[in-house]
């Protein structure tokens, strides 16, 4: 979801995401650590791959320090993609509001020492042709599998 906002006296409106992730086999919202082992670093990992990608787009090392470190909240946004694992950041959290939102794509061989097998993301690597028609499909993931050709995945998407 995107909410947009405008604050009288403001240089210009803001706009914040909201990412739902909802596993219909079990009939409840997904939240990021129920992707991960429970003892495992993956924030670590997460926000590692974050802040190496997102400084090669931006020169902005002040805020992308607090904006990308590893908390749950600056995480919040994510979403399957069939290449890995896309978080959002809202405008002005890792850059300044001149650069918008930002996403980074983390593959999934980046996070599979980290991934559940049990978890909706673990069982869909498992069984990836099967997954596309899977109601675990999120954001982003419904598009992607809907615009490639017989069922596979097109590279150029991802």
């Amino acid at each position: 979801f995107i909410m947009q906002g405008y604050v009288t006296g403001m240089a210009h409106p803001f706009r914040r995401y909201r990412t739902i992730n909802f596993d219909f086999d079990d009939s409840k919202a997904l939240q990021l650590s129920d992707l991960f082992d429970a003892e495992s670093n993956y924030l670590d990992a997460i926000a590692q791959f974050s802040n190496a990608s997102l400084s090669k787009q931006i020169r902005a090392d002040a805020m992308l320090a607090g904006g990308a470190a590893p908390t749950q909240d600056n995480y919040r946004n994510w979403n399957i993609n069939p290449s890995g694992l896309r978080i959002t950041f809202d405008e002005a959290t890792v850059a300044p509001y001149v650069y918008g939102s930002k996403t980074v794509l983390i593959p999934y061989s980046v996070l599979k020492e980290f991934i559940n097998p049990e978890s909706v993301l673990g069982r869909c690597l498992e069984h990836r042709k099967r997954c596309m028609h899977d109601p675990l499909l999120t954001g982003g993931f419904i598009d992607e599998a809907a615009n490639t050709s017989h069922g596979r995945l097109n590279p150029a998407l991802g």
